[in-house]
């Protein structure tokens, strides 16, 4: 098993307040899982565990997360940053945090691939003006020389991506990536994402859009309240919700598709 999340429970030390529940989840290469639920279920909160990025001092984590047989809880931070843009690719809410504003994409890219891999400037550099064309992106210079903030969001979303392509990873973790895109940007991300899925990634998914989930297919698990509410093929759950929270998520998605 790629990805298993085994009794992952979350809270805030001061107070108690439990944010996340007897969560039990797992991936297998080249599958995707997707977590559904409306804003403030706690998607995010997961994403962030699982990425081991939340601050000890403020969370307690009890359970276990591991990759490929590994803790990533256990692991030094040193050997899971390791991890981090090889291994397991994120892909963030906001792709503007994603990047380093005050250098350029393509030498920002450059840079990350050099960090994992031994190559010169020019072979890296070649390597992400082709990971810019495999993502379909158009000027891959104009773009490899732009900075984050010439570009709009959905261009960044796609570059995104195509620094994913670049990695090879065994993991793409993606929060929320068709957030306040329009319809067609919508699809293109999601059809990314099976790319990668295609090419033997797994791609841990969340969302509040049943639409992206049964784009990309696969699993889907629905979070409600720090919890989990049911489990299973993600059409299914579109068409035959059996919890009450999935009625309502299933009936949203209809109603905003006939719109």
């Amino acid at each position: 098993m790629l990805l298993e999340i085994e009794a992952l429970n979350l809270s805030l030390r001061e107070g108690g307040r439990a944010l996340l529940r007897g969560i039990n989840l797992s991936l297998q290469e080249g599958d995707s899982l997707t977590v559904l639920g409306m804003s403030g279920s706690g998607k995010t909160m997961l994403c962030n565990t699982l990425l081991q990025t939340l601050d000890d001092a403020v969370f307690c984590m009890e359970g276990a997360i591991r990759f490929c047989g590994r803790d990533l809880c256990a692991l030094r931070e040193r050997d899971r940053l390791a991890l981090y843009g090889s291994e397991i690719v994120y892909i963030p809410q906001n792709p503007m945090t994603a990047f380093d504003p005050s250098m350029r994409l393509g030498r920002y890219m450059a840079q990350v691939l050099r960090l994992h891999e031994n190559l010169r400037r020019s072979e890296a550099k070649q390597r992400v003006l082709d990971a810019l064309a495999e993502a379909g992106l158009p000027e891959c210079a104009r773009i490899y020389a732009s900075y984050p903030h010439q570009l709009s969001g959905g261009m960044l979303q796609r570059v995104l991506f195509a620094m994913a392509l670049m990695a090879r990873p065994k993991l793409v973790v993606a929060d929320e990536p068709t957030t306040a895109l329009d319809a067609r940007l919508r699809t293109a991300v999601v059809a990314s994402l099976a790319s990668l899925k295609r090419r033997g990634a797994a791609v841990f998914m969340t969302t509040h859009d049943f639409r992206s989930a049964v784009q990309l297919g696969g699993t889907a698990s629905v979070l409600q309240a720090g919890e989990l509410a049911e489990t299973g093929e993600v059409r299914a759950l579109l068409e035959h919700p059996a919890h009450p929270y999935t009625v309502r998520l299933a009936a949203a998605a209809r109603l905003e598709a006939n719109q």
